[in-house]
């Protein structure tokens, strides 16, 4: 997975890249599985001492999660954000995964059901018949 980060008034320094690599790392592991390319961009800005934003926009073949949080600490700020954008395409791949899912689902089974009892009932209708004759 390739992991892009953008600095804008936040001065680029070694425990910023290892915070974010230790907090991304559930991210990337999740989107090991995944087929095809995946990417996330992180985007670090201040505009003031007390706004420091992360933005997290993760991509990956049927998962897209786009993800900003504003903090006065720029490690809260990053942490939030991939917590969010992991909470986020973990939910997405549950619902493509049940959208995709083959068969009938409940609603199907439950129909499949009531027309094995009308059946049943029928027939029952028809020996009942058989011994009146």
């Amino acid at each position: 997975m390739e992991t892009r980060i953008v600095y804008r008034g936040v001065e680029k320094t070694d425990v910023i890249a290892k915070h974010i690599e230790k907090h991304g790392a559930k991210i990337e592991t999740f989107l090991e599985k995944e087929h095809g390319p995946a990417h996330m961009d992180i985007s670090l800005e201040s505009h003031k001492p007390a706004e420091q934003k992360a933005t997290v926009h993760v991509k990956a073949p049927h998962l897209d999660a786009y993800i900003t949080i504003t903090t006065n600490d720029i490690f809260s700020s990053i942490t939030e954000a991939l917590d969010l954008a992991y909470k986020k395409i973990h939910e997405e791949k549950k619902r493509y995964i049940q959208h995709n899912r083959k068969g009938c689902g409940a609603e199907c089974r439950g129909h499949f059901f009531e027309k094995a009892e009308e059946k049943e009932e029928d027939i029952e209708d028809g020996l009942a018949d058989s011994f009146e004759d």
